[in-house]
């Protein structure tokens, strides 16, 4: 976790699997070997009079109902193949209880959106949708096309030109689709454009995806710089969000944040 008062990392969060469980750890940072874990040692290192999930404490057991939405029927069922990516809510908030609430909600919205908008009207510019990665008969992940690039490591690849009017062209159909069904995006910026390897853009990333009008809930829409500051879902957000994405795109000094 990142203090942003003194730009200093103040402990990890660490989420790890043992067969279909899945547990929460918390532990001081070490900057020399953060991103070297050993689980084992973590836990045998776990600390008396720490309650689990505490710093320090044992291992969390996370509950799957408190983060994951039951799964409709009617919903299909990803085969999770090489070619799909498992798009997983991320837990590092598991501890608090609104923050399980969303998770929850925010899956169960976008995996409907899928179901319901994305699946039967599909475009060649909007990640395509294989279905639920479902556990004892819940939600645990949103299945999709596999897609290694986004557009800010692409744009980075100077040793290949990118033809910036074709991709903010496809980004455009792909916006105008989805308003033609009546939603908008709402998070339009260059990390959730990916980049296949003959430079078609695909728009990913619908969690925040809404019908036009709708008030904004998670986080409030698109990233600080790249909306308007609205509170609803509006055409006008993914316009501006396109056009500061042709801006980046032309501008090799413009920063994501």
């Amino acid at each position: 976790m990142h203090d942003e008062k003194t730009e200093a990392y103040q402990h990890s969060i660490i989420i790890f699997t043992r067969g279909t469980e899945r547990f929460y750890m918390r532990r001081s940072c070490d900057s020399s070997n953060m991103f070297k874990i050993d689980v084992d040692e973590l836990k045998a290192a776990a600390k008396e009079g720490h309650a689990a999930g505490e710093l320090h404490g044992k291992e969390l057991l996370i509950d799957p109902a408190q983060v994951f939405p039951e799964c409709d029927p009617d919903y299909r069922r990803a085969e999770l193949v090489p070619d799909v990516f498992c798009k997983n809510p991320c837990l590092l908030d598991y501890t608090d209880r609104n923050a399980r609430k969303n998770i929850r909600n925010y899956l169960a919205a976008e995996a409907w959106l899928y179901e319901k908008v994305l699946g039967p009207n599909p475009h060649e510019s909007i990640v395509t949708y294989h279905g639920c990665s479902v556990e004892d008969g819940r939600i645990a992940g949103i299945c999709l096309d596999r897609l290694d690039q986004n557009l800010c490591s692409r744009r980075d690849n100077k040793e290949e030109r990118l033809d910036v009017a074709k991709v903010v062209r496809e980004v455009g159909e792909a916006l105008a689709h989805l308003h033609r069904l009546g939603y908008c995006h709402n998070d339009v910026n260059p990390q959730n454009i990916m980049v296949t390897k003959d430079d078609k853009a695909v728009l990913i990333d619908f969690d925040s995806c809404l019908r036009i009008g709708e008030p904004l809930t998670k986080a409030k829409g698109t990233m600080a710089g790249w909306g308007l500051g609205l509170t609803t879902s509006s055409v006008e957000t993914d316009n501006h969000g396109l056009a500061r994405v042709e801006k980046y795109l032309m501008d090799p000094s413009m920063s994501v944040v």
